[in-house]
């Protein structure tokens, strides 16, 4: 198929919007640094946008985002859950797009975009329950792997969709106090 009539095609357009909250608060706590390996640092009211357009099946987009505690006498235990998915198009795109979130390389959720887990994940479900990524220790920093793949046939001419969803990172903190070295 040449890239004109791909491109004519399909115009899918799937926008990623993640918002961080921290117990009640509209803001990141202090210490929690989030941004990915492009330089886009995750703002203190939540902001980041993954935006992809003119995505065929068989196309994955990566991402690659560092979370670090940067602390130095709070444990912050972070989550991830998913809302508001809103589609366009005479296609389902929850149903297209497969989700595989890895933290520090093991795959801790495999799902769709409304965040019901499939496979080993089936029992999962982050528009229910957040999903725990882990334990940040004071100056802890981990990478957090997402591949959004764009699964099934080829399109028809007539077929075109869009997907939106939210995504939330919370927090919650413990006072942390540091080993003592001794001998």
């Amino acid at each position: 198929m040449s890239l004109l009539k791909k491109v004519c095609i399909l115009i899918i357009c799937i926008i990623f919007i993640t918002n961080l909250t921290y117990s009640n608060e509209k803001k990141l706590p202090d210490g929690v640094v989030i941004g990915d390996t492009e330089g886009v640092k995750v703002s203190i009211d939540g902001k980041y946008f993954i935006y992809a357009n003119n995505i065929a099946p068989g196309d994955t987009i990566k991402k690659k985002v560092l979370m670090k505690n940067n602390t130095n006498n709070i444990l912050y235990n972070l989550f991830l859950s998913t809302s508001n998915i809103i589609e366009t198009g005479n296609i389902n795109m929850a149903d297209r797009i497969l989700i595989t979130i890895k933290v520090q390389d093991k795959v801790i959720f495999t799902g769709d975009p409304s965040g019901k887990g499939s496979g080993d994940f089936a029992n999962l479900n982050m528009k229910k329950t957040p999903l725990f990524l882990g334990k940040f220790y004071p100056d802890e920093i981990k990478d957090m792997d997402v591949d959004f793949f764009f699964q099934g046939e080829e399109l028809k001419s007539t077929e075109t969709g869009s997907i939106l969803f939210d995504w939330a990172f919370s927090a919650s903190f413990e006072e942390y106090v540091l080993p003592k070295a001794g001998f």
